[in-house]
């Protein structure tokens, strides 16, 4: 079973694509899926600007992000992720598949995941594996496109630095506060629409969905990622303020440079008698 999982945009105005193209109004947490058939493929369409395709055609991933676009906000880009899930009908298959991926075997475990696939012990894949497996893999394509963004927030920070250094007394502060601004929306983004930091409500109460869901944060590095993204963010932050603090301190040194001079002046027209 193949697995495609693409970033598109900041959000999806998933409710308003569900009533216009589905007739139907969906409810969801943010967290949540709109779960609908496209083709032969079932799709998982999240509000935070993502969606998996289970076994989609060849053009399936690019036809179902341009019916997506009327309803995104922010940049449109497209960004993919493939995995693979493999079903195993008994434990001999199992086994044996474990062995050639050179997995040993757990005594009760459905679920193996590894980087690019995941092995299930189930004569029929459930539907709550899918939408673990999907969400996570939301997340970790959303990720990707968040980590360019962050790239992008701090080469223009650099930039600024560099345009800082050479001109400090005519420095516009508007990029500055533009760097900050962008940097305190990828934050948000990250926490709160990504929901990084929270376990979806589907895997509280089962054991193994739970661990599931854990194997796949480690697999994809979500939790590392989402230091590094911070990490960046936070120099971009730091950056950002000692240079807003330099612009204040010339800006006052300036102006005091112009009531000296306007003193001086002042002293000589009285000297000179000109007023």
């Amino acid at each position: 079973m193949k697995i495609i999982a693409a970033s598109i945009a900041d959000e999806i105005d998933v409710k308003k694509f569900s009533a216009e193209n589905l007739n139907k109004k969906f409810i969801g947490r943010w967290e949540e899926p709109l779960v609908f058939e496209y083709g032969s493929s079932k799709v998982f369409l999240y509000q935070f600007g993502a969606f998996v395709v289970i076994n989609p055609k060849e053009d399936y991933v690019d036809e179902i992000a341009e019916k997506l676009k009327p309803y995104c906000s922010g940049e449109f880009r497209l960004i993919t992720e493939d995995y693979e899930i493999i079903k195993v009908d008994n434990l001999r298959q199992l086994r044996e598949t474990l062995r050639k991926e050179g997995i040993e075997y757990e005594t009760g475990k459905k679920v193996y995941a590894m980087d690019e696939r995941c092995i299930v012990a189930s004569h029929r894949i459930n539907e709550d594996i899918l939408r673990v497996i999907s969400f996570v893999l939301a997340q970790s394509v959303s990720l990707e496109r968040i980590e360019r963004k962050a790239d992008e927030c701090l080469d223009m920070t650099m930039s600024i630095v560099e345009k800082f250094g050479k001109k400090i007394f005519l420095f516009n502060a508007r990029g500055v506060v533009k760097s900050l601004i962008r940097m305190i929306e990828l934050r948000y983004e990250v926490l709160s629409n990504l929901m990084i930091l929270e376990k979806p409500e589907i895997v509280w109460d089962d054991a193994d969905l739970e661990e599931l869901y854990y194997d796949l944060r480690y697999i994809f590095d979500i939790d590392e990622r989402f230091r590094d993204i911070d990490k960046k963010l936070s120099h971009v932050y730091e950056i950002s303020s000692i240079i807003s603090d330099l612009i204040s301190a010339s800006r006052e040194n300036f102006l005091e440079f112009l009531i000296v001079v306007l003193i001086l002046v002042e002293i000589l027209f009285a000297i000179f008698g000109i007023w």
